[in-house]
């Protein structure tokens, strides 16, 4: 129990500091007039969008009235975002048709749309899923890779209380002897066994597999000894996230068009001897805590399967609803892709992940299973992204950037 509160209290303390982007000399967003709105087909039932909104709804009752939440380098109220959403959930209850889903967002809500700037990429979506791996409860010859809980020996150090010129600046440290020094890597973790002395949550068999699960930040480990648990982010050891794909291509040994967690994941198991400096050139590592239900995103509420958004929460207000357009897979029955065609549907920002930096990236949940695995391994498509904020709001603010 005493470890459990530790690790809340620590996901707390993350959860709390968390910042605005500073002012932009470009806009982030720009506004939509009305002749340029989509068309909203989306292709899924409401009751996921549903499901969705009242998730975001349980979020924002935690917070008082004049919380607000980041919007480019502005702020919004959760108490507009919570009016706007209670009242467009009542409306998706009355199961609308189209043309009336059109009507009602062109009479409520204003769309603002991420600003592109020059020599930028348009908006980029990729996905990411809930892998379901193996594992067991103690160490055995099998299973022999540890997935950690928070570790005693990591440290939160408050620059602030050194000095004001720090603000809210923290850094993830630990002790050694009587210097704190930045915490153990990936590399020194996973194969100097940095951390041996500390706490596994579980063992699992695959050390590949392992690194996968941290950048989805959850997962379901089905148990040797029967059942499975459900595991969540708790915590990172405070390096910055570096993708091991980037790497490879910069190194020539895939190219870009090549490139997909499936073809990653064979490069590794076909190259054993590269391991080590594929895998350590990302110094991040993700401590895990078991749950119950879920998955969880950042709102500490249940993701919902292609309906949650994961985006950079100091750009994209918390909760709110946007509309999306780019591009899903077909998948054959052996799993192979047979073509791409239009995804198209509201979306709720419910997520966030270490890769997803900035206004021009989303990231797809895509829930568990053959189709996920496959559709989230592969997404790496331009789109489109509308952000609905309701009408009342923009009174109390110009200039929105």
């Amino acid at each position: 129990m005493e470890k459990k509160l530790k690790i809340i209290l620590i996901l707390c303390l993350i959860l709390s500091t968390f910042s605005c982007r500073v002012k932009n000399r470009e806009p982030y967003f720009k506004k939509i007039t009305l002749k340029n709105y989509p068309d909203f087909k989306d292709d899924m039932s409401f009751d996921g969008l549903i499901k969705g909104i009242d998730n975001s709804l349980k979020y924002y009752g935690k917070f008082k009235k004049d919380k607000e939440f980041c919007f480019g380098d502005k702020r919004i109220k959760k108490s507009d975002l919570e009016i706007s959403l209670s009242l467009f959930k009542t409306f998706l209850e009355t199961k609308p048709l189209k043309k009336e889903v059109q009507r009602y967002i062109k009479e409520n809500f204003y769309l603002y749309s991420p600003v592109k700037p020059k020599n930028k990429k348009p908006m980029l979506f990729t996905g990411y899923y809930e892998p379901e791996l193996y594992g067991s409860l103690v160490k055995t010859e099998r299973y022999k890779y540890p997935l950690y809980i928070v570790p005693r020996s990591l440290l939160y150090v408050d620059l602030g209380k050194f000095s004001e010129k720090y603000g809210s600046k923290k850094l993830i440290a630990r002790k050694k002897g009587q210097r704190i020094i930045p915490y153990f890597t990936n590399e020194e973790i996973v194969f100097e066994n940095a951390l041996e002395d500390e706490e596994a949550l579980v063992w699992l068999d695959d050390k590949v597999e392992l690194f996968f699960l941290q950048i989805q930040g959850s997962g379901k480990i089905y148990l040797e000894q029967g059942g499975f648990l459900r595991v969540h982010y708790a915590g990172v050891n405070g390096h910055s996230y570096k993708s091991i794909g980037r790497f490879l291509i910069k190194e020539n040994k895939m190219t870009l068009e090549e490139m997909s967690m499936q073809n990653l994941k064979k490069y590794l198991e076909n190259n054993p001897e590269e391991q080590r400096d594929i895998l350590s050139y990302n110094k991040s590592y993700v401590f895990f805590e078991t749950v119950e239900g879920g998955p969880y995103g950042a709102l500490s509420q249940e993701l919902v399967s292609g309906r949650s958004l994961a985006s950079d929460l100091s750009v994209y207000p918390r909760g709110a609803v946007v509309y999306v357009k780019t591009k899903k897979p077909v998948i054959s029955g052996d799993e192979e892709i047979k073509n791409w065609i239009d995804l198209e549907r509201f979306m709720i920002i419910q997520d966030t992940g270490g890769a997803i930096k900035g206004h021009l990236r989303g990231d797809i949940f895509f829930g568990s299973g053959e189709y996920a695995e496959t559709a989230a391994g592969h997404l790496a498509e331009e789109g489109e992204l509308f952000l609905l904020l309701p009408r009342s709001w923009e009174k109390k603010i110009e200039n929105v950037h």
